[in-house]
This record gives structure tokens, sequence and C-alpha cells, in this order.
């Protein structure tokens, strides 16, 4: 029992630790490194300096993580047909670094053609500085492959050509680890998405809605650095409704623990805001303690967010 606990923590943490090795020009072979263990018979106390080694770190920068956000920035899908005043309440006291996700055309992103109206509360969403907004693009979890990729990018374009200056990146919805219904990795998929916006926009966040955690952190490890996302929605449900993948029920996989609260954005639909239970507030701090950078909890998207009690 207690060698098959180590030998999953082996699993688990021995990535990190051979990467720090090799920052330290250091080589060893994991082969080597288990038969070193088991023959010099501390094969446990070895898996607890590794562990020590790899946590230590990791709480430290957890603990950084939730001082230094303490009021964590926000991921705001805002698909209210641009009401001047909801987008100025929004532009004006969100927290800095704050992203506001704009959807002209419901689930078609940037439409046909530039509008005056969402030009309007764009160009007005920067002079607040705080909070930037980004496109939403619809991908269809990677359905039909590289043959919708093309149309995926002018969606893309369309955004950056109809709203120059004001659009600092896009949300790409509808993100999965493989097709639906097939084994078919999408890493390649998203990953060739990723780089292109990454190319043209050097300074374009990209922000993938998986909805779910992500099985591993292919999102984040390309050698390709322009491939590797930089926000990626690991829950959007619900706060407590058990239909419809309630929050209070989600658990984080110990991966995400790796990387800085601000590559994590989670989306809480339909929280309760009633005195004894006030939102967003207790769901923020909830948010904040599991290292959350990005965070919306409020109404579904299809009506006006909570404007009044922002995290």
């Amino acid at each position: 029992m207690i060698e098959d606990f180590i030998e999953d923590l082996f699993d688990r943490f021995y990535p990190a630790i051979k990467s720090k090795l090799k920052a330290l020009k250091l080589r060893v072979k994991e082969a080597n490194y288990r038969a070193i263990a088991r023959k010099s018979g501390h094969f446990i106390g070895i898996a607890a300096c590794m562990l020590a080694a790899v946590l230590v770190p990791v709480i430290s920068l957890a603990w950084a993580d939730t001082y230094n956000h303490a009021r964590p920035s926000e991921l705001i899908p805002l698909y209210d047909g641009a009401v001047p005043e909801n987008w100025t309440k929004v532009c004006r006291d969100s927290n800095e670094g704050t992203l506001v996700i704009a959807n002209i055309a419901s689930a078609e992103g940037a439409g046909q053609k530039r509008q005056a109206n969402w030009a309007k509360v764009i160009d007005n969403c920067r002079r607040y500085d705080k909070a930037g907004v980004i496109g939403y693009v619809w991908t269809n979890y990677g359905k039909n492959g590289h043959a919708n990729i093309d149309e995926i990018k002018k969606d893309v374009d369309d955004w950056y050509k109809f709203y120059p200056g004001g659009i600092e990146g896009v949300f790409l919805d509808g993100v999965s680890d493989t097709v639906p219904d097939t084994t078919k990795s999408n890493q390649d998929f998203y990953r060739e998405l990723t780089e292109y916006v990454h190319s043209k926009w050097p300074k374009g966040k990209v922000v993938l809605n998986f909805g779910v955690d992500p099985k591993d952190d292919w999102t984040f490890n390309s050698e390709n650095t322009k491939q590797n996302a930089d926000v990626i929605v690991v829950y959007e449900g619900s706060y407590d409704d058990p239909k419809v993948n309630p929050y209070l029920k989600w658990k984080q996989p110990l991966w995400e623990m790796r990387y800085p609260s601000t590559k994590f954005a989670a989306i809480v639909y339909s929280a309760p805001n009633t005195k004894e239970t006030p939102q967003p507030s207790s769901a923020c701090k909830r948010l904040v303690t599991q290292r959350i950078g990005y965070v919306y909890v409020g109404t579904y998207y299809h009506k006006v967010p909570y404007l009044d009690s922002i995290c």
C-alpha cells in the first residue's frame, strides 16, 4: 500500500523535479533514480524529500498568490447588446486586469461588420485603464478539425479589423481535450489557433474556455511558447444546482498547483444573493483560496451580470 502511494507521488512529481535538475544542468535518468532509491533502502525517505522539494515551493507559490490576489481580476461575459450604462459600470468599477468578453452576435462573435454602438462601449472601456475587452469566438470543440480552422481564424481577424485598438485578445469558447465522441486529440488544433493569435498580435491574450479541468497542462507546456494559452477557464457552471456542474462540488486537479493563479479562470452562474448567503462576495473569497486569478460570479450570461457587487 505505502509503496503504491510513494510510486504515485514519484510519478506525479518526478517531471517537476527533473525540470529543476535540468535548470541546474544536472542529468538524472528516471530508471537510475528509481534503482538508486530502491537499492539504498531509503525509497520512502527519498520520496519524502522529493515531495518536500516540490511541495515547499508550490505551497509558497500558493500562499503568495493568495496574498497578492486578495482581489482577483475578473472575466466578465457582458453579452448585453452594448448597453452603455452596464459597460461604463463594469469598466469603471472592475478590478485592475479584468477581462470583459464582448459577444456582438450570439455565438458568432464579431458579426459581419463593425457596429457603432459596440465600437463606442469598447473604446470607452479603455478610458478607465482597468479592464481589457476580448472578443468571443466559437470553436465547436474542434469538430471537423482543420477544415474549420480558417473560418475560426477569420472570426479572430474580424474582431481586430472591426474594432482596431479596442480588442486585447480573444475568448475561444467550446474547447475540449478531444473532439466529442472520439479519441482524437485537440492539442494541435488549439495550439495552432493560439499561435495564430500570438503571432499576429503579440500582446493579444488567448483565453481557452474548457468549462472543466483539462486532463493535464498541455495548454501551457509547448516548447513553442506562442502556442501556450494565457488563461484557461477550468470551471463553468451553476453555484449549487446539482444538474448544472455545481461549483460547490468542484475539486481541482493537483497539476494546476504548479502554475500561477493568473493562468486560471472560473465562471459561476446563479449564485444565491440573500442576506444569509451574500453573493458574489462569499463565492469570490472561496475562489481566491482556490487560486483562481480570473473570476466571475453572477447571473447566466444571457442576463445582465451582477453589477453592484463585483468580486
